[in-house]
């Protein structure tokens, strides 16, 4: 297999990919090491920006559909845990949660 075969299956994997594919798992898939993959990764995520790197792997980015809402509440954090349950049974996604702070402003964090 060629180094631009292996790239293009690498790519079509991540298309149909669900959950993040780590690095080691397509090393072993194509019988190269975990460092030919990330090259090959940095090579396709050139064209491909939307091909995002997380602590469990590549996945493709997807483009959001529905509508978009941020909510500002005040609450004890059981309450923020309830909240978000409620929010995901629901079929809602939590994009990221922020807090305001007095002295360090606005903090966010990505879910």
């Amino acid at each position: 297999m060629t180094t631009a075969q292996r790239r293009e299956e690498i790519l079509a994997l991540l298309n149909q990919a669900d959950a993040p594919i780590a690095a080691k798992d397509l090393a072993a898939r194509f019988g190269v090491s975990r460092q030919v993959i990330v090259q090959d990764l940095a090579v396709i995520r050139a064209s491909r920006p939307n091909i995002i790197s997380t602590n469990r792997g590549y996945i493709l980015q997807q483009q959001e559909t529905g509508c978009l809402r941020e909510f500002k509440v005040r609450h004890t954090p059981e309450q923020a845990g309830q909240e978000l349950n409620l929010i995901v049974d629901h079929g809602g996604r939590v994009k990221n949660i922020s807090i305001s702070h007095r002295v360090y402003g606005r903090i966010t964090a990505e879910m």
